[in-house]
This record gives structure tokens, C-alpha cells and sequence, in this order.
């Protein structure tokens, strides 16, 4: 969870969209 809180202080909008896209990609099979 550690990680999270790094990604969100350099990066909260893009970590986000990066983390919802993988697990968009992932949940499709693409």
C-alpha cells in the first residue's frame, strides 16, 4: 500500500488512469 501513497504524490491522476486501464486490460483479456 506503501506504494500507492508514492504513486499518488508524484503522479494521483495518472496513477490512477494507468491502475484503471491495467485492470481494465486485464478484466477484457486484451
Amino acid at each position: 500500500m506503501h506504494r500507492i501513497r508514492v504513486l499518488r504524490q508524484t503522479a494521483p491522476a495518472d496513477s490512477n488512469v494507468v491502475q484503471l486501464g491495467l485492470r481494465l486490460r486485464g478484466g477484457t483479456g486484451q
